[in-house]
């Protein structure tokens, strides 16, 4: 999902990268595009991906999408194959990881709409229906960090393969201000990615199909390199739908040292709890390693490194 040629005053753009998992056959490889409405816009067939080789599509040189285009691409192959997009968002650019499957219900925490920073943190929410031949009826519940439902889409359609983007600043029952997750519930399996703007930054993580009690989290940063200006944030988001979940996060540094640890936190039912790595004060200065967080509920979770 997420995909553009020339979008939103033709400052939106995308690569899509492929990759033969395979260490001894070639890949006969077909990219299909779909637009927002379903329709298959224009197709790549017959790509030969050499064993292990890795190719990349820059869609404004795709002659077959039209300009300001917008939507996804399904990829299939004979050979397993791995797939990255990468959004360029006016100056910034961003990468996530493409999706195997879809599930009936996706997990996003880390949203905002007009929070933190003078209200320059917002998100972008997108949805991709991977049925191939029938619409999808989605619901969207926004949780806010104390897990209160602050407000939901419900009975949004979804075309058969189509991608849908919602844009925080434009829910209109969403307040300025809020910061939260998703619950995607659909009757067909879909697949979401998150994309958060923090400030003039922006990024990107894949939705979650389920949670697990156990997570570890790698990539985490406090006051680090270059003269203290690496940091990071970790979102945790319990998936259980009526109880809360007591979670404790051990953070270890690069040499597997325990520095310190946050138990028994409580994030009620559904909801969203944020980290700021600068802000826990049993971490030192100069901090570089990972979080391995354990809880009596499943959670999902997201690191935001700032470098």
């Amino acid at each position: 999902p997420m995909l553009f040629k020339n979008a939103f005053g033709g400052d939106y753009k995308a690569a899509l990268y492929l990759q033969n998992v395979s260490d001894s056959s070639s890949a006969n490889v077909s990219i299909s595009y779909y637009d927002s409405t379903g329709t298959l816009t224009c197709s790549v067939t017959n790509e030969t991906l050499t064993p292990l080789a890795s190719k990349g599509y820059w869609l404004p040189t795709i002659a077959c999408l039209p300009s300001g285009w917008v939507g996804g691409a399904v990829v299939t192959s004979d050979q397993p194959v791995v797939a990255v997009g990468r959004p360029h968002i006016g100056s910034q650019v961003t990468t996530y990881a493409g999706f195997a499957s879809g599930s009936p219900n996706m997990y996003v925490p880390m949203l905002f709409k007009n929070a933190f920073a003078g209200g320059s943190y917002n998100a972008a929410l997108y949805i991709q229906n991977t049925d191939p031949a029938l619409a999808a009826t989605v619901n969207i519940d926004f949780y806010d960090s104390n897990g209160s439902l602050t407000c939901s889409l419900t009975g949004e359609s979804i075309a058969a393969r189509a991608t849908k983007g919602y844009w925080m600043p434009s829910v209109a029952c969403l307040p300025t201000g809020w910061v939260g997750g998703a619950v995607v519930s659909a009757n067909r399996d879909v697949v979401a990615v998150g994309r958060p703007h923090i400030g003039a930054q922006v990024t990107t993580y894949n939705g979650f199909s389920a949670g697990s009690p156990s997570l570890r989290v790698p990539m985490l940063f406090k006051n680090a390199f270059a003269g203290g200006t690496y940091n990071a944030a970790l979102y945790i988001q319990n998936t259980d739908p009526a109880l809360s979940a007591t979670v404790d996060i051990d953070f270890y540094d690069s040499n597997g040292s325990l520095t310190c640890s946050l138990a028994g936190e409580t994030i009620t039912a559904l909801a969203t709890q944020g980290y700021w790595t600068p802000a826990i004060a049993c971490l030192p200065p100069g901090w570089v390693g990972s979080a391995v967080i354990t809880a009596n509920r499943n959670v999902v979770a997201v690191g935001r490194p700032h470098v």
